[in-house]
């Protein structure tokens, strides 16, 4: 399941960022994109639907009917997949939805103290690539029995060295491609205090009653004295929230208008 969802990432040549997705029409049931001024496969938007909506599946997954957390299941994704995989679906050519979607996913997993040491240390990763090397190298005929062809494309290689960035170094790396989405903001100061939220805020602008009520689900003016037991400050989330608005102070806007719309 994990490595078909990665099956469905493009290559960084092409870009989803400005792919505009609309609700399906009762009819068609096909989904509305807009593709003005973008060059991609017409097929893009269904690969986008289709990629969230497994991400959203395995993000509902992961916490229990009561919402608690589900710590067996996290840890068992972990081991199969890795503490890097989420990250997959954060590249900065990515659509902003997967991006949102990937994130979710992290800071479910983020939420288990054991699970973030290994991400922050980068001791738990690429378990998504198992049994990956003969696609890899083009071995597939060894096991269909067959020649799948006269023509032989080139082998790809992973560079192991990749696989041992600490999870927060390749984590800002990332986000600060993505400063223009609101819902980073809110996510990443979940992943800073530890809490697995569920859901997102119906509004996006960033306040502080906005903030309080998405991370602990109260007002920002009740007593914050049975939260103590609830928050574990994580630094290293600190760090990329920093990052994300060094990047952005460091924009060249000309004028309101180009700012994103929740920061107008």
């Amino acid at each position: 399941f994990g490595q078909f969802m990665t099956a469905t990432l493009p290559s960084s040549a092409v870009s989803e960022r400005d792919i505009v997705l609309q609700e399906c029409s009762p009819r068609s049931r096909q989904p509305s994109v807009d593709m003005t001024e973008v060059e991609a496969p017409p097929d893009t938007a269904n690969w986008i639907l289709l990629r969230n909506r497994c991400l959203q599946l395995l993000h509902g997954l992961l916490f229990t009917p009561r919402n608690t957390v589900n710590n067996t299941f996290c840890e068992e994704v972990v081991n199969v997949l890795g503490m890097d995989w989420p990250l997959l679906y954060m590249q900065g050519h990515l659509h902003p939805s997967t991006v949102v979607w990937g994130l979710r996913v992290l800071v479910v997993l983020g939420s288990i103290p054991a699970l973030l040491a290994k991400f922050r240390e980068g001791t738990s990763n690429g378990g998504w690539l198992q049994d990956t090397e003969l696609v890899l190298h083009n071995k597939m005929g060894v096991v269909l029995g067959y020649q799948l062809g006269t023509a032989v494309p080139k082998s790809r290689d992973v560079h192991s060295d990749a696989l041992t960035v600490p999870g927060f170094q390749h984590l800002a790396h990332l986000l600060t491609q993505h400063i223009d989405i609101a819902q980073v903001y809110f996510l990443l100061m979940a992943l800073m205090m530890g809490q697995p939220v569920k859901l997102l805020p119906a509004d996006p602008k960033l306040d502080l009653d906005n903030v309080w009520s998405f991370m602990f689900g109260i007002p920002a003016s009740q007593s914050v004295t049975a939260l103590s037991g609830r928050v574990t400050l994580c630094p290293q989330a600190v760090t990329v929230l920093l990052a994300m608005v060094h990047t952005m102070l460091n924009q060249d806007y000309k004028g309101s208008e180009t700012l994103p719309e929740w920061l107008r």
